[in-house]
């Protein structure tokens, strides 16, 4: 139950979360060019992707990019941070790591081939690359407060 109440609130978090920003209509949205950046990907996951294989690929691939994007929203928001935000950043980036590596494991036991068959291949990596697309857009709302 500790766990469910965790992801509930985490949830509500991450929906509520860009109300709390800095509204700067004169600032770039980093948000939708992400998501645009980010479309080419899914579609590729959405309409293209017919074989276990290719949704192997495809879900790589994207993954591949999500860490990319999560790099560089990281390198741009430490550059604008005072020292000590950003180690209490790269704290928090740690900590989120952890979370990450414990429920790629979660992911791994229960959407087994053995529970779930090749649809398995899909479920793991959509909720894999979930998990980084949120963590980008999370990074880049933090972004949107600086200039």
């Amino acid at each position: 139950m500790g766990l469910l109440k965790t992801v509930i609130i985490s949830g509500l978090f991450l929906v509520t979360f860009p109300a709390c920003a800095l509204y700067d209509p004169g600032a770039p949205d980093r948000v939708k060019a992400f998501k645009s950046r980010a479309e080419p990907y899914q579609k590729r996951i959405r309409e293209e992707a017919q074989t276990t294989q290719d949704f192997v690929e495809a879900y790589a691939d994207y993954e591949a990019f999500l860490l990319k994007e999560m790099q560089s929203a990281l390198k741009k928001l430490k550059g604008r941070m005072e020292d000590e935000s950003v180690e209490k950043l790269e704290q928090a980036q740690k900590r989120w790591m952890t979370f990450r590596e414990a429920e790629k494991s979660f992911l791994r036991t229960n959407w087994s081939l053995e529970n779930f068959g090749t649809s398995a291949v899909m479920s793991r990596g959509g909720y894999r690359t979930l998990l980084l697309k949120q963590r980008v857009i999370t990074l880049l709302h933090y972004l949107n407060n600086y200039k």
